[in-house]
């Protein structure tokens, strides 16, 4: 969080404790975070994979597969890591 409040207008920071979030369980802060990460690097595998694995985790099932079918569109016309669509 000392990252963010630094430089909010650093991506890492935001997937960092989106990232951490989700593993202690808060799943909704975790998806802001990582909603945040997405917005500032919006063709960005990772960024599009994290989101939907949070959002996943919080039970957002149908959002987290509208993210998926968005990653799938950029793997057609872009590389995009098989890790990240499995």
């Amino acid at each position: 969080r000392q990252v963010i409040e630094m430089d909010a207008n650093y991506p890492q920071g935001y997937l960092q404790v989106g990232i951490n979030l989700l593993q202690t369980g808060r799943t909704e802060e975790a998806v802001e975070n990582l909603r945040q990460f997405d917005r500032m690097i919006p063709n960005s595998g990772l960024a599009k994979y994290a989101l939907c694995h949070a959002l996943a985790a919080s039970g957002n099932i149908e959002e987290a597969r509208g993210v998926l079918d968005e990653m799938k569109k950029s793997a057609a016309e872009n590389s995009v890591k098989p890790y990240f669509l499995g």
